[in-house]
């Protein structure tokens, strides 16, 4: 039987030239990466690390390899079972690399010895629980002050909160944080108007009323395709062009449409075409969602075939946009505008200047 070769840091880490150049792999060598916990995440880590050619580690757990690990944890084997992690994965690295230099920390980390724990080191990576924030906090700040790197990419156990939905959780998340926000304005309107469902317009009551809703519908539905084109509708059609995990982010885009149209249709109703501004913030949503329906339709076409159509359509809009705003008059809306300033003038100055404005006395 003939004996192995032997062992040369050079030619077992050879094949990583091109990934890191021959100077890069020797600054691996001479590095030492520090690895708190060595579970799902600092075990995949630490060999990975090994298999790059770092040469020096410290590393810290105070476990021992349990049966239920097994499902995800690199150490943890039939044979490792009662071991304690950081002896376990030293063997694991020194049969990688029989040259690596491993101090290792089989007590608890913590402020007392967090300070050891980084001694020389380049890098830190965070493999501790999810749940130990106290001690991710102590070791964080201490590589902070240490001016290195500290890299995580934090494992999770499932728990209650993982078994919510994602859209529920999301949808709680933009609660809470518009909660305060929403807050400030009603106490703004209580401060300034007197109520807090009043503002500078007056009662919201006397402002909103589902009896407008119908005749709203009909007006801005009508401006709408009058300015737009049909086009624009296309967009209500995006979640069925989308990837299945990108479905979310278009119904949550045609959920804040609905919701603002729903807001403004039942508004005091205007016989202006210029009033469909209200429903700017819908219409630019809806805009993206076209822009994606046609986007997607057209690329069955080939990437040639596509550009072509999608450019004819966005200068055919885009020219429809322009006669639609001129015939409207919308590049005069400045001018228009100027009467109610000029009106604002001719009061200033026919006025005596004691005088003030009145409404019809009532007797």
């Amino acid at each position: 039987m003939t004996s192995a070769p032997p062992w040369s840091y050079g030619e077992a880490f050879t094949r990583n030239l091109g990934l890191v150049t021959a100077d890069e792999q020797q600054r691996l060598r001479s590095s030492r990466v520090a690895i708190a916990g060595l579970g799902g995440v600092g075990g995949i880590d630490l060999v990975t690390l090994a298999r790059l050619g770092i040469g020096r580690f410290t590393i810290a757990d105070p476990d021992v390899f349990e049966t239920r690990n097994t499902n995800r944890q690199y150490g943890a084997t039939l044979s490792t079972q009662g071991r304690p992690k950081a002896d376990v994965m030293r063997d694991i690295v020194l049969d990688i690399n029989p040259e690596a230099e491993i101090r290792m920390f089989r007590d608890p980390l913590g402020a007392a010895n967090a300070d050891a724990f980084l001694e020389g080191c380049n890098v830190l990576v965070d493999g501790i629980d999810a749940f130990e924030i106290d001690l991710r906090r102590v070791l964080f700040r201490n590589a902070r002050a240490r001016g290195i790197y500290a890299l995580g990419a934090g494992g999770r156990a499932p728990n209650a909160e993982s078994r919510i939905p994602s859209g529920i959780r999301t949808a709680a998340s933009f609660g809470v944080a518009v909660a305060p926000f929403a807050l400030v304005i009603l106490w703004l309107n209580h401060a300034l108007y007197g109520g807090a469902l009043r503002s500078g317009y007056g009662q919201l009551n006397a402002m909103f009323s589902p009896a407008n809703i119908s005749s709203n519908a009909l007006r801005y539905g009508r401006w709408l395709l009058q300015t737009q084109t049909v086009v624009i509708f296309l967009g209500f059609l995006a979640s069925r062009v989308v990837p299945k995990d990108r479905r979310g982010r278009v119904w949550l885009a045609l959920a804040l449409i609905l919701t603002t149209a729903a807001i403004y249709f039942a508004y005091t109703p205007f016989e202006d075409w210029s009033y469909l501004r209200f429903l700017m913030p819908a219409i630019a949503l809806l805009i993206v969602l076209t822009s994606v329906v046609l986007a997607a339709s057209a690329s069955r076409l080939g990437f040639r075939a596509s550009c072509v159509l999608l450019t004819l359509i966005a200068v055919a809009l885009g020219f429809n946009g322009v006669a639609s705003a001129r015939d409207r008059l919308a590049f005069q809306m400045h001018a228009l505008e100027q009467r109610y300033r000029s009106s604002g003038m001719v009061v200033r100055d026919r006025l005596p200047p004691a005088a003030a404005p009145s409404g019809p006395r009532r007797r």
